[in-house]
Parts: C-alpha cells; sequence; structure tokens
C-alpha cells in the first residue's frame, strides 16, 4: 500500500513504524562525527551506461566532504576502455580503478573476490569510515537518510524490507571499516561454503550478511532503496520519501534507469 506517497507493505508496518521511530531519534555517535563514506562498486564493460547513471547521481547527491573515495573494481573479463575510464574521472575525480577476477553471479568465488576487493579498502579508509557496497543499477537521490547514517552508531547498515528483514539486500549495504576490518580477516573459501549451507545460497548479500550475524555483530536493517513495484507507483519524491530513502535499485529494469534518474532530480 502507498501512505503518503511511501510504500509499506501491511505485513511490515509494524517493522517499519519502529524503525521510523528509531530513525526520527537517531543521534550522532562523537566517534563516527568525521566519518566519511568509501563506495566501492563492482562492475564491467556491458554496464557502462548504468554504471554512468549511478555514479553521477551520487557525485549529485551527496556531499563532496563526506566521500572519501568511489572505488570502482573492474571485472577483467571485459574490462572498459580508456574513453569510458576517461568519463568516468570526469564526473568523478574521486574514483579510484582496480582489478576484480573469477567474478560470476552468486558464487562462492564472487564472494571471495568481493571481500578481498573490501579488504584493499580497508587499507585507504580509517575506523570510523563506512565502506558502501554500491551496485551499477542503484540511482542516489537527494536524501537525509545517508547524513544520518554515517555518523551513526551503526556499525553495518542494510536494506532488509526486500528480503522480509531477514537479511540485507545486496544492490546497497554499509560496513564500517572497523568491523569490516574484523570479520573479513583471513576469509578462507571454507568460511563462505559454511555460510552458504547455513543460509542456503550462494548469494553474496545472504553470505555476509550471515557472516556478520556469525559474528554478533549483524546488520541494521532499515530501508534504504525504493525498488520497481515500489517506485512506479510513486509519483514525486517527497519529504518523507528522501528522510527514509536514499536511492532506487533498478533490478531487472535497468533500462529505465534514465526516465526515472529526471523524476528523481525534480
Amino acid at each position: 500500500m502507498i501512505f503518503n506517497n511511501v510504500p509499506v507493505k501491511f505485513n511490515q508496518l509494524h517493522i517499519i513504524m519502529c524503525d521510523w521511530v528509531n530513525n526520527l531519534f537517531m543521534q550522532t555517535c562523537e566517534k563516527n562525527s568525521q566519518a566519511q563514506f568509501a563506495f566501492v562498486y563492482f562492475s564491467y564493460e556491458p554496464d557502462f551506461e548504468y554504471l554512468y547513471l549511478s555514479v553521477k547521481s551520487l557525485v549529485e547527491t551527496v556531499n563532496e566532504n563526506q566521500i572519501k573515495a568511489v572505488y570502482l573494481f573492474v571485472d577483467q573479463k571485459a574490462p572498459f576502455d580508456s574513453g569510458q575510464l576517461k568519463e568516468l574521472e570526469n564526473i568523478c575525480p574521486k574514483i579510484v580503478f582496480k582489478k576484480v577476477f573469477d567474478f560470476s553471479w552468486a558464487s562462492t568465488e564472487t564472494t571471495l573476490a568481493e571481500i578481498s576487493s573490501f579488504t584493499q579498502v580497508i587499507e585507504d579508509t580509517l575506523d570510523h569510515d563506512l565502506i558502501v557496497k554500491v551496485d551499477s543499477d542503484i540511482v542516489f537521490f537527494k536524501n537525509q537518510k545517508l547524513k544520518r547514517i554515517l555518523k551513526s552508531k551503526y556499525n553495518a547498515i542494510g536494506d532488509g524490507h526486500h528480503l522480509d528483514y531477514r537479511y540485507a539486500q545486496g544492490g546497497m549495504y554499509m560496513i564500517r571499516r572497523i568491523l569490516a576490518k574484523q570479520v573479513f580477516h583471513n576469509i578462507e573459501k571454507s568460511h563462505i561454503k559454511q555460510c552458504e549451507k547455513q543460509c542456503g545460497t550462494k548469494g553474496e548479500d545472504r553470505v555476509i550478511s550471515t557472516l556478520l550475524k556469525n559474528n554478533g555483530t549483524p546488520f541494521y536493517l532499515t530501508r534504504l532503496m525504493l525498488f520497481p513495484d515500489e517506485y512506479s507507483r510513486i509519483f514525486k519524491l517527497n519529504r518523507f520519501l528522501r528522510w527514509e530513502f536514499c536511492s532506487g535499485h533498478f533490478v531487472k529494469d535497468k533500462e529505465n534507469m534514465g526516465q526515472y534518474t529526471t523524476l528523481f532530480n525534480e
């Protein structure tokens, strides 16, 4: 259902309302007051058009002072050409290009490759910084939520509403550097396999959610992304939406990213 132009699933209403209260009284944690975002993308040449829109929306909507860097891990089975890399540099001077191998959808190797990439980012960040994994089909819009989360007490934040608040959905999730360093230290294939068995899938988002849960530091599950079944029923982004969400996730709907980018910016 739609409440004040905000999508709400009836069976999640009690969880969402509790989260509204939590967000309303969310305070700045002193030790995280100087935190910055380190955004991390994994992408390749076939997705350049979508990646470009995503990075452009990030730069246009997130305060530059809150962005430490934007890391782009390029899948080497289909790397970008020099012209495409230059285009990305032109819109985002803080972008850092790195290589990633053994990348495919929903596999043990992919999860290990992502964790290995996160450990590289750990080396460039401070304990209070938030490492933000972002898919190429994410479009950011002006919001109040990212700023709240950045300086909050939470060390792991994910969108729970798309997966019934059991796991953080993989389009975008955030892990503070101090926690990422602890959880991802010396992770081996056997650890990933164990988590896959535990959560019943090789999906990277559920596996990492399980890793954090097993560590006793689960994701704070809130709402971050509007999904196709939600943004397709919304006429405009009002103040309430911008307070609760920070992006749209165009999963299986990438061809409409450009159209909704215009809507999001109105």
